[in-house]
């Protein structure tokens, strides 16, 4: 996913992107415990059908697992902010650590491939 630089959803848009990912996909009543915001609040948010304030959305997302606080920075800014693997990784339960071996072992096999055919 690419995003233009300047546009004022880059965050949400980011922030979305992270909730996609194997071992993150939170559900808003997750989110709404961790943050305290109300579970439509969220949603309108998610959807994009309102903004949250600058101070809102950081609170937003420092009440994310850390892993996927790294993450999100990561992919905000690149070149400046590297995600921290090992963070994300030791954040991970069992089953999310599980995904994501299955998921390097797909990725790792479809590269194998790519790369022995004529």
């Amino acid at each position: 996913m690419n995003f233009v630089e300047g546009t004022t959803n880059k965050h949400r848009d980011i922030f979305n992107w992270v909730r996609t990912r194997k071992g993150f996909k939170y559900t808003n009543k997750q989110i709404s415990a961790w943050s305290g915001f109300d579970e439509s609040k969220l949603s309108r948010f998610f959807s994009g059908k309102r903004d949250l304030k600058a101070g809102e959305f950081f609170y937003l997302l420092e009440s994310m697992p850390k892993s996927f606080q790294e993450l999100f920075w990561s992919r905000y800014n690149p070149e400046k902010q590297k995600a921290n693997l090992d963070v994300i990784i030791a954040d991970m339960d069992v089953i999310s650590l599980v995904d994501l071996v299955n998921l390097a072992g797909e990725e790792l096999s479809k590269k194998i491939l790519k790369q022995n055919t004529p």
